[in-house]
């Protein structure tokens, strides 16, 4: 937390734990929030959301905190990913597709993602 006065502070933190905050600082009388994501983010191929150029398969948001792309497919189930896919993007070839990235990693594919 950075403290410029008594009264103002400047915290890195996940939106969704602002209940948390609250608790520890007292009511709020402004919060400034950066809820966005932006084309620089998008487009960085060190972050893994871009098809444009070379990089790792990544995919989170802030890259110090959990797992990268590439370690949860390794470790996830094809249920578990026609899941994701149906969930989160109304995929109708949900199935289809993660029944092929599992074969793909069962027989040895994705072994030179990086992350």
């Amino acid at each position: 937390m950075i403290r410029y006065r008594d009264s103002d502070h400047i915290r890195q933190q996940n939106f969704a734990d602002i209940d948390e905050l609250s608790r520890e600082a007292g009511l709020f009388d402004f919060v400034l929030a950066d809820l966005g994501v932006s084309s620089m983010q998008i487009d960085n191929p060190d972050r893994g959301f871009t098809f444009k150029a070379e990089g790792p398969l990544d995919l989170r948001m802030n890259p110090q905190k959990g797992q990268s792309a590439a370690q949860r497919l390794r470790e996830i189930t094809q249920e578990e990913l026609e899941g994701m896919l149906t969930e989160n993007s109304d995929e109708p070839y949900s199935a289809e597709i993660a029944g092929a990235v599992t074969r793909k990693i069962k027989r040895g594919g994705g072994a030179g993602w990086q992350y």
